[in-house]
């Protein structure tokens, strides 16, 4: 969970997270807090799949080609 205080609205405007371990709950604190959420750690396309589907603004991979390839796939990204 994020410690702390959580009217942290003003005072964050980006995370970067570890995303795996989650529960529902925090999800939905993180999206209420309306910041920027970048997921570090995301290699495969099980991982691609729940990343997208919270909604997350950035995903960080060790293989960007294969992230590249399952955005296109879902339409997520044009063509290019």
């Amino acid at each position: 969970m994020i410690p702390g205080n959580h009217d942290v609205k003003n005072e964050v405007e980006i995370m970067q997270i570890r995303w795996e371990n989650w529960k529902p709950e925090e999800w939905k604190l993180i999206k209420d807090l309306d910041v920027i959420v970048t997921a570090f750690g995301a290699d495969e396309q099980i991982d691609y799949k729940f990343l997208t589907d919270k909604e997350v603004d950035g995903i960080l991979t060790n293989y960007p080609k294969r992230l590249f390839d399952y955005l296109k796939e879902k339409g997520m990204r044009e063509n290019s």
